[in-house]
């Protein structure tokens, strides 16, 4: 799904109508109910973050 990112990234294409249609359909994954579910504050979660000079990240993950 992310290909034309990767190669983006990695030097061998340059950014495209292509990349930019890959964004926008991960952007919309993203969004897409299957993956976001209502925050239940008795559940449990485990954050994981990283960080690098170009950028930061961070993910959230409900422990079963």
């Amino acid at each position: 799904m992310t290909k034309p990112i990767q190669e983006f990234i990695t030097g061998v294409e340059k950014w495209t109508s292509t990349q930019t249609a890959t964004f926008e359909t991960c952007k919309q994954a993203l969004i897409m109910n299957i993956v976001l579910v209502p925050f239940k504050k008795e559940d449990r979660y485990s954050l994981t973050t990283d960080a690098s000079k170009i950028g930061v990240g961070a993910v959230l993950e409900e422990v079963n």
